[in-house]
């Protein structure tokens, strides 16, 4: 039976040291480390984190908030659903709503960026959440945390492919090639601000992270990514500098590169970024859906 102490022991096996500044992305589901109640779980992690806290690390999590489909003649959210920093839930995680809802715990800051919110916790805080809200890219606050030489650390999430590596969406905005998402400029969200009610449209999106997993062995023959069991799964850390460096020159020689290898990605496939042929992925599309239909 593994204890609270063993789960922050294994982190701290991975590479975690005094002062890092750490990006987490977690399925705690995966680490599958329970207690009798859900109460007492949620405790033991409150354990977990506030002992990495101890440690003058600073760490940041996602806490992504829904987009809607943005045609001005067409398809329009509801303005009465709208972000707020203080109030808005997350659609990031257990990990990401467990923090949220112990905000007299954790005493962490929330940026106000309208899709892309992050949570940010310990000294460095301020400085990586500072100006992240419509104004900014979704991920701007990523290439901060790579230029003050912050990690990775893959909680119990290494094996899911809905989950890359954060430098890669990095990679992506410094390249420009998250304006060239077929979706850039199509989805949208509403958000509070100073008392009133503003539509946000997303320019910058991200897409499919399946075809990440292709970095690994390069991290590994780079020396920048250190992997162990936490809980029961697989966790890993990741040196996000070199990471971003080799997701960079990757994505400059081929943007195809990290394709997923799923033909019938709309992210990978149907997007200009990434497929020279994206026009004839979307006739192809068009005829199956005709097809299906009719």
């Amino acid at each position: 039976m593994l204890s609270r102490e063993d789960i922050f022991d294994q982190i701290l096996k991975l590479g975690v040291k005094n002062g890092d500044l750490i990006f987490i992305a977690a399925d705690l589901k995966r680490v599958g480390f329970f207690n009798k109640t859900r109460a007492e779980t949620e405790e033991d992690w409150i354990y977990v984190f506030k002992s990495l806290l101890a440690l003058e690390i600073t760490i940041v999590i996602p806490s992504y908030t829904p987009t809607f489909l943005y045609f001005p003649l067409f398809f329009k959210g509801k303005s009465n659903s709208y972000f707020s920093s203080e109030i808005s839930q997350t659609n990031s995680g257990s990990l990401s709503e467990l923090i949220l809802r112990n905000k007299s715990i954790f005493n962490f800051i929330r940026s106000c960026h309208p899709t892309n919110s992050l949570v940010s916790i310990g000294p460095l805080a301020e400085t990586i959440l500072s100006g992240h809200d419509e104004f900014s890219t979704p991920y701007m606050p990523y290439k901060r945390i790579i230029d003050y030489g912050g990690k990775h650390l893959m909680l119990g999430c290494v094996r899911d492919l809905r989950l890359g590596p954060m430098s890669f969406h990095a990679a992506q905005s410094s390249l420009g090639l998250t304006k060239r998402h077929y979706l850039s400029g199509r989805l949208a969200s509403y958000f509070l601000k100073d008392g009133f009610v503003k539509l946000y449209i997303r320019n910058e999106i991200g897409g499919c992270t399946a075809g990440t997993h292709k970095i690994y062995g390069h991290l590994l023959s780079a020396n920048a990514i250190q992997l162990g069991k936490v809980g029961k799964d697989l966790s890993a850390l990741i040196d996000n500098k070199i990471s971003y460096k080799i997701f960079c020159d990757y994505l400059e020689r081929d943007s195809s590169y990290f394709q997923c290898g799923n033909a019938n990605c709309k992210d990978c496939y149907g997007s200009r970024a990434y497929n020279n042929l994206y026009l004839l992925f979307w006739i192809k599309y068009l005829f199956k859906v005709l097809k299906e239909r009719f």
